[in-house]
């Protein structure tokens, strides 16, 4: 009955919730429940989207709006503005400041200077109708919340969120965050993409886990030995190519093999004989800025075969950092070093399998640590020795056009 006489009055709910944000003073805090007002629901989120409940939530709590009663805009993204608006009205609401914010031109402005008085904002921004990234975002909702409204329920380690690194301006916030069980990443490793824009539906999310504190999520991210994490993608159903647009391989001399002899001809390529973790940043980073890759793939390290195991470590690590840095919405994909047939591994001291597989094993803990996905291509050429076959190599290194269509096939067979 209680459902049925909610669905009647849904328009007169709907006006009441417009005439103030002051009401909202007597929104759900410590519950949640998915209310007959949304049952209608947005065109624009599915039914079975995982953020439903969220958005439901904000809508009915009149914490976000769409552009019409039929639409959310889930994933458009979120400006300064937007995002100093609601959370100015959200600290208002919260502490009974009893503020008003009158028209202006442009809109926002009105929100200006309770922002800066209340420390949502530490200064001025340049452009308010700019998207926020989720690093930003996340600093200016730990300054908007009370302080005991984000109780710690998760245990998380200081430098345990494998692309937040402790010297981060917004370090502090976003681990806040995660503590809080706010946020808890965007994959399987729980990257958090602090640099990457942040999403309405994301940004529902977070504000119903604020306010909602039976929706908060509960994890544990530590950095104990047993606590890397090197998620190996499965195999499933091959990827086309329209799946391959947004991607980007680095590499060396291997991988411009790949760009001439397999069938993935939609990525982008980023690849010089010689290449390697020593002169990446300076001879292919700078070309991939201005572009924008939702997966980036790397093979490297048979030139590096005879580096110091810990520089080549350190210096792979921070090829990564610098990917993130210009692509900060990337999932990076580390491959393993390809195979060598058993007479190269036999008559060379560097590339020789005892060595492959060494290397491979720290790609495979790097991985997990930053947070990247990793693909074993070795064990999918190798034969029963632990080599790769005679007749898939010209060279006993580089593959013959056999030999990468089995590469391509792996990688587009193990995704996330």
């Amino acid at each position: 009955m209680e459902r049925l006489i909610r669905k009647y009055s849904y328009f007169i709910i709907t006006i009441l919730l417009v005439i103030s944000l002051a009401l909202t003073a007597c929104s759900r805090t410590d519950d949640f429940e998915l209310g007959s007002a949304y049952e209608n629901g947005f065109l624009d989120v599915a039914p079975d989207s995982p953020f439903l409940p969220y958005i439901a939530y904000v809508y009915e709590n009149n914490y976000m709006r769409g552009p019409d009663d039929s639409h959310f805009e889930p994933l458009k993204e979120f400006n300064v503005a937007s995002a100093m608006a609601m959370l100015c009205n959200l600290n208002n609401t919260l502490l009974r400041e009893g503020a008003t914010f009158p028209d202006t031109e442009p809109w926002y402005v009105t929100y200006i200077d309770y922002a800066l008085k209340h420390k949502i904002l530490d200064k001025e921004v340049s452009n308010y109708e700019a998207s926020i990234t989720r690093g930003k975002f996340c600093q200016m909702l730990v300054n908007a919340v009370p302080g005991k409204m984000l109780p710690s329920i998760n245990k998380v380690d200081d430098g345990a969120i494998p692309d937040v690194s402790m010297e981060r301006d917004d370090a502090e916030a976003i681990y806040t965050m995660y503590r809080a069980g706010i946020f808890s990443g965007t994959d399987q490793m729980m990257n958090f993409k602090p640099d990457s824009k942040i999403a309405r539906q994301e940004v529902a999310a977070a504000i119903t886990r604020v306010m909602a504190s039976s929706m908060r999520t509960k994890f544990k991210l530590t950095l104990g030995k047993d606590s890397v994490k090197t998620v190996e993608p499965k195999e499933k159903k091959a990827k086309d190519n329209e799946y391959f647009t947004d991607a980007a391989f680095i590499g060396n001399s291997l991988v411009d093999g790949l760009k001439l002899f397999s069938g993935l001809t939609t990525a982008d390529y980023y690849s010089k004989t010689g290449l390697s973790v020593y002169n990446v940043k300076d001879e292919v980073l700078g070309e991939m800025e201005g572009k924008k890759y939702h997966k980036v793939y790397i093979e490297l390290g048979i030139n590096e075969i005879t580096f110091e195991e810990d520089y080549f470590k350190r210096l792979y690590s921070e090829m990564i950092d610098a990917i993130r840095e210009i692509q900060p919405s990337t999932d990076v994909y580390i491959m393993s070093l390809l195979p060598v047939t058993a007479e190269e591994s036999v008559s060379s001291t560097s590339f020789n399998k005892e060595n492959i597989q060494k290397y491979n094993k720290i790609l495979r803990k790097l991985a997990g640590e930053k947070g990247c996905y990793y693909l074993d291509v070795y064990s999918a050429l190798v034969n029963e020795e632990g080599n790769l076959p005679s007749d898939m190599s010209w060279d006993g290194i580089h593959l013959t056009a056999e030999g990468y269509g089995m590469w391509e096939n792996y990688i587009r067979t193990h995704y996330e």
